[in-house]
């Protein structure tokens, strides 16, 4: 309850600070349940759970803008550059973000995406963990420098291109 109302309080802009955060607090929890003595240590509290609620609520925003996989029209595919309908891969998948994101790599790095074929991208995931994916793989220069994936993008290169109507209708097959 405290949390589901502090961050209401966060989205909402009624609290936008440390010193806003350790005042909504106040209201709710006693320090002796916080397990603290001191008003540094309050105030320690409230900063660590002010600057988690920040990235959860901008990490929630940004995400917003493209799901991984998420169909976004035709065009060409980044990876094997033929005109399909695309969908958003993350560099740095998502699953990976708050371990980078704790060793300072900002939101907007994380939430960059490469636009490629569903071929492609299914390719990708089936070949490689996202772990790896974003310790070794998170340019698309890096991704067609793998020899995995460029024999798979090189064959995919050389077959029919799919409409987004094919795709939607499931009629568009991709056999290896």
């Amino acid at each position: 309850m405290i949390v589901e109302s502090l961050s209401e309080a966060v989205l909402n802009d009624e609290v936008t600070d440390v010193e806003g955060v350790e005042a909504h607090l106040k209201d709710y929890v006693p320090e002796e349940i916080l397990g603290v003595a001191e008003e540094g240590d309050v105030e320690d509290v409230c900063l660590r759970l002010g600057n988690k609620l920040n990235l959860e609520v901008r990490a929630e925003e940004v995400a917003r803008i493209y799901e991984d996989g998420e169909e976004l029209g035709e065009g060409e595919c980044e990876l094997c550059e033929r005109e399909m309908p695309l969908t958003a891969h993350h560099l740095m998948p998502r699953e990976t973000h708050r371990k980078y994101r704790k060793k300072g790599l900002s939101q907007e790095f994380l939430n960059t995406c490469t636009m490629i074929c569903r071929p492609c991208h299914s390719h990708i995931h089936k070949t490689y963990d996202n772990e790896r994916l974003a310790a070794e793989l998170s340019t698309v220069e890096k991704l067609l420098d793998d020899d995995a994936i460029l024999r798979f993008v090189k064959w995919a290169a050389k077959q029919r291109t799919t409409s987004t109507e094919m795709a939607a209708n499931n009629r568009a097959k991709y056999r290896r």
